[in-house]
């Protein structure tokens, strides 16, 4: 929701980005975000948690649930436009509504 976070601080996108080149996320363990289907890694060098996991950082969980399958419904929306050239594989791999 538009009033709703912050942006990500410029030193975790930092950390993100050193962790990618060092290696240290090669085989981290990940969890899958139920809506996006997506796998986050849990833990990365130089950050809290819920950076990895932004559900767990909304104070309403509710709301993060709500935004999210929001967010989710625009992609697939938006996605009608290409899905015709694009293998099953893919199509499979589509945000829960």
């Amino acid at each position: 929701r538009i009033g709703v976070g912050h942006r990500i601080q410029l030193a975790h996108t930092r950390a993100i980005l050193d962790a990618i080149h060092g290696g240290a996320l090669e085989g981290a363990r990940t969890r899958r975000d139920p809506v996006f289907g997506l796998d986050a890694v849990v833990e990365c060098p130089g950050l809290p948690a819920e950076v990895l996991w932004p559900r767990e950082a909304w104070k309403d969980a509710a709301a993060y649930e709500t935004a999210a399958k929001q967010l989710a419904g625009l992609f697939a929306a938006n996605f009608k436009t290409y899905e015709t050239g694009v293998s099953a594989e893919v199509r499979a791999v589509a945000p829960v509504l």
